[in-house]
């Protein structure tokens, strides 16, 4: 065995000892790149590719200020008193719409299935045209249930079809088969 094996092994069992990894901050600029590693000094272009960077409790994206266009599917789970956050940079104004254009589509800006312990906060969501502006959904709530879903001082205008949709019902947040917390 190398060396370096050796060195991958010891690092490997510390954590997985240890049980934790260090949360990271990871950043979204406007005038970054997702060839970028989504740091302060070199941020992403876009929310998406920074989520789909945070996969370790506790980490946070950071956004700055602007408008973006995208729709996030890909999220990971955080833990209970360490959610996986993204939040607009305190203090400045940071927009997101949906680029799905469709008005009979349940995905809008944020779609979340299967995923427990996000916290979304300070975004002004404005101009999703899809029925719903942020979907979470639990596909098997009995086994797997979604908990710990915090949606925090964001606005929301322009959204939805301001309410009117070709088939069914629209909404700007829409909790799809979620556990009910009286039962």
């Amino acid at each position: 065995m190398t060396t370096l094996t050796r060195l991958i092994i010891l690092v490997t069992f510390g954590v997985l000892l240890n049980g934790t990894l260090e949360a990271t901050d990871y950043f979204v600029a406007k005038n970054g790149s997702d060839r970028n590693p989504c740091s302060s000094a070199a941020p992403c272009l876009t929310i998406g590719k920074a989520v789909s960077a945070a996969t370790v409790p506790g980490d946070k994206v950071m956004v700055s200020e602007g408008t973006y266009v995208e729709s996030v599917y890909n999220w990971n789970s955080g833990a209970p008193g360490k959610p996986i956050t993204v939040q607009a940079t305190p203090g400045q104004s940071v927009i997101w719409r949906s680029q799905n254009q469709d008005k009979d589509s349940l995905n809008g800006a944020i779609s979340i299935a299967n995923q427990s312990h996000i916290r979304i906060e300070g975004f002004h969501f404005d101009g999703t045209a899809a029925k719903s502006t942020i979907r979470v959904r639990a596909d098997d709530r009995d086994n797997h249930p979604v908990v710990g879903i915090e949606i925090v001082n964001n606005t929301f205008s322009n959204n939805c079809n301001n309410g009117n949709a070709a088939q069914g019902q629209s909404r700007m947040i829409y909790l799809q088969n979620m556990e009910n917390p009286s039962s």
